[in-house]
């Protein structure tokens, strides 16, 4: 059965793949909620040393006797109270006792601002909780415990997709098993259960290159029951003989282990071998500058929730693009131009001088819209590199060691005790590398997706051939 004509028949996307895209989004919509909530659940805030002398009971934040008693220094062109320093009292147990009655005490002689000390309770600024303020990790020791909440969020996302894959190429024994979306061309069932009764469908690619041709031919009837198409009597007569010969052929699962055998061909192929280490490196970086960037938006500009807000509206036009650009450009030069493009903003952010807003939050919109561009363009690419029975098993393999950006990715706020622009700097860096490091990929577009390791190896290669027969033949002409 030539799938890809069938499937040109039962439509690319219609009532059928329309009802599962909405499902699917059901499910991506509530995970996405838990994604980066722990930007603001561990969130920084700003606070300031409690002076025991000079706060009462209702204290403010910053009160007009505070820089007698508490340095200042300068940040994002404004000057902030230190936040764990203070001048040392000049008479410690006179102030104590006098503190609730004379506030003269907050006066500049009460304290030796030649004197630094460290204090031990906070006064924070406003009324906004997070575990920082419930908890009081505050300074400079307690930074890490904050960050660790984002890495250790996304540890479990390592853990689980190294399960994922596998568990979404292999066959079951029973029950249901849910394949995830790798291609326009892919499709999908839960089986095991009636027709009537169907849910989220497998891919009908993978179920044919397992010999399930009965559940593959049940689900293209009823995408194209559900689309309002009926099929021509070739196709039909195709669908038929393949039922026909199912019993004559042989079956994959017959073979004993045909996915470590696969497996084990990849790994044999100098091709494909390479094709997964460019792959997992890309992963790595673009999700590390993907959610880099997301983690880091809450300090850029003056409002935190208006620039996290900012940055997650600008995916939506990102996908727009995304789509447009596959289309237009494929997918290699949408993925190289797109990570070069995000790592130009990110470097121009970092070597911007203090001030200047609303240019530096543009900048940073523009990485982040680029790189949006690249996350998407991945997940199709990869799969399309890749023959169809490791297609998911080596996606979900990528996918999960490009987790170790993620895992990365939520400490890079420490960066900025170091140097301020530093977490920029190194989106910027490994943007631009695995930007020209994806060159190596080959284009896919328009090219039938890959249904053996042979057929994986020679994508590009028809391409190239036919270009170097065209310029044969214009030389012999000349």
């Amino acid at each position: 059965m030539d799938l890809d004509e069938v499937l040109d028949e039962v439509k690319h996307f219609g009532k059928f793949q329309a009802t599962n895209y909405l499902l699917l989004s059901v499910a991506i919509l509530f995970a996405a909620m838990f994604e980066a909530s722990f930007i603001f659940t561990a969130g920084d805030l700003d606070y300031r040393c409690r002076i025991p002398e000079c706060d009462g009971a209702e204290a403010t934040f910053q009160p007009e006797w505070l820089q007698n008693a508490v340095p200042f220094h300068q940040q994002d062109s404004r000057s902030v109270p230190w936040r764990c320093r203070r001048f040392a009292p000049r008479n410690f147990s006179a102030l104590s006792e006098n503190s609730q009655r004379n506030y003269s005490s907050c006066s500049p002689e009460s304290f030796d601002n030649s004197t630094v000390i460290r204090c031990d309770e906070w006064i924070y600024d406003g009324e906004e909780t997070t575990i920082l303020r419930e908890w009081d990790l505050t300074c400079e020791e307690n930074l890490w415990k904050l960050t660790m909440v984002g890495t250790v969020n996304n540890i479990g996302q390592f853990v689980g997709l190294s399960i994922v894959g596998v568990v979404s190429d292999r066959d079951g024994a029973g029950g249901v098993k849910i394949q995830s979306l790798s291609s326009n061309y892919d499709y999908f069932v839960l089986r095991d259960r009636p027709s009537s009764d169907r849910l989220i469908p497998e891919s009908v690619r993978w179920l044919l290159t397992k010999k399930r041709t009965k559940e593959a031919s049940d689900i293209i009837l009823n995408a194209a029951k559900k689309n309002g198409v009926r099929l021509s009597e070739r196709v039909m007569s195709e669908i038929r003989s393949s039922l026909e010969h199912k019993d004559s052929e042989d079956s994959l699962e017959g073979s004993g282990s045909p996915w470590k055998e696969a497996l084990g061909q990849v790994f044999r192929s100098k091709t494909l071998l390479i094709r997964l280490i460019v792959c997992i490196v890309c992963w790595v970086s673009i999700t590390f500058v993907y959610f880099g960037l997301t983690v880091n938006s809450v300090s850029v500009g003056s409002n935190k929730y208006t620039s996290f807000i900012l940055v997650a509206l600008i995916e939506l036009p990102a996908y727009v693009a995304t789509y447009l650009s596959l289309k237009k450009f494929g997918r290699k030069i949408s993925l190289c131009s797109t990570l070069i493009i995000s790592g130009i903003p990110c470097t121009a952010f970092a070597l911007l001088p203090p001030g200047l807003e609303w240019v530096r939050l543009l900048l940073f919109l523009a990485g982040k819209f680029a790189i949006t561009i690249s996350y998407t363009v991945m997940y199709v690419y990869n799969a399309e590199l890749f023959p169809t029975q490791l297609r998911h098993s080596l996606l979900g393999a990528c996918v999960m060691f490009g987790q170790i950006g993620s895992i990365l990715a939520p400490q890079t706020p420490l960066l900025n005790e170091v140097m301020e622009s530093l977490p920029l700097l190194m989106f910027g860096v490994m943007s631009v590398f695995s930007g020209l490091l994806a060159l190596y990929f080959p284009e896919t577009l328009n090219v039938k997706l890959p249904d053996t390791v042979e057929e994986a190896e020679n994508i590009g290669k028809h391409i190239r051939r036919m270009n170097d027969d065209s310029e044969y033949e214009a030389q012999e002409h000349i």
